[in-house]
């Protein structure tokens, strides 16, 4: 009896992975129509406001010229908006396929795209021989994606970037720490800063969608580990990431 029961909790329990499997491959569609969909009329109104300054440039007037900036800096907001809804909905989809993650070059390449996007040539990176570990490598990526970007943009004016990431290995666990020389943050923040769209600073200072530390955070507790932070204000943040090893 006690064999069948476990028997008929096991095809219960299969059944059950079966159906969240095809949730969370429904909901990744899903969100890539979505933000699809909602990015094409926005790359729409842009094209047409390219065509229409092309056209009329030389009548344009200074507040004209202002008018023409807030546009296109509201659709850069909300391109990035929707690419972090995106990113935000599947960041606990993919953290089950586990592969060989090579650290140090996914961690340089991550750097230098990231100063070319932001066009920074006076931004410094510091690795201390990462290692190799298994993970997923789309959700490992995406950390490194969003702290490292973090640490690049909220900087002091006329500071040069400083990141600096290392590992630690115990018999458990790895324990990633990426650390920044910018504007650090008040201690009283350190909990709502993971909360979704909690932003502290408006976007006229730093731009953002305020979803990335909330990403982030997703994707630690899917894969089972910890994130945390510390900072001192006007000097720098550390965020920890603690990552099982099975």
């Amino acid at each position: 009896m006690h064999l069948l029961k476990l028997r008929e909790s096991n095809i219960a329990l299969n059944s059950y992975k079966e159906k969240l499997d095809y949730s969370y491959t429904r909901s990744s569609e899903f969100s890539a129509m979505a933000a699809h969909d909602l990015k094409s009329p926005i790359n729409g109104i842009k094209s047409f406001i390219d065509m229409l300054n092309d056209k009329y440039n030389n009548l344009w007037d200074d507040n004209d010229e202002q008018y023409l900036k807030f546009i296109f800096e509201n659709i850069k907001r909300m391109n990035k908006l929707i690419i972090g809804l995106l990113d935000y909905s599947k960041s606990d989809i993919d953290t089950i396929n586990k592969e060989h993650i090579d650290l140090e070059k996914l961690v340089k390449k991550v750097f230098e795209l990231l100063t070319q996007d932001l066009c920074l040539t006076n931004a410094k990176l510091i690795t201390s021989s990462l290692p190799t570990i298994i993970s997923s490598k789309i959700a490992i990526s995406t950390l490194f994606e969003n702290l490292i970007g973090n640490a690049l943009k909220f900087q002091k004016e006329g500071c040069s970037p400083e990141v600096k990431v290392t590992c630690q290995e115990s018999d458990f666990k790895w324990t990633l720490s990426i650390e920044d020389n910018g504007i650090g943050i008040d201690a009283e923040y350190f909990d709502i800063i993971f909360n979704p769209f909690k932003r502290l600073h408006n976007q006229s200072e730093f731009s953002g969608s305020g979803l990335g530390l909330s990403t982030c955070r997703k994707i630690v507790e899917g894969l089972k580990g910890e994130l945390k932070v510390s900072s001192v204000k006007n000097e720098g943040t550390i965020f920890v990431i603690e990552l099982p090893k099975s």
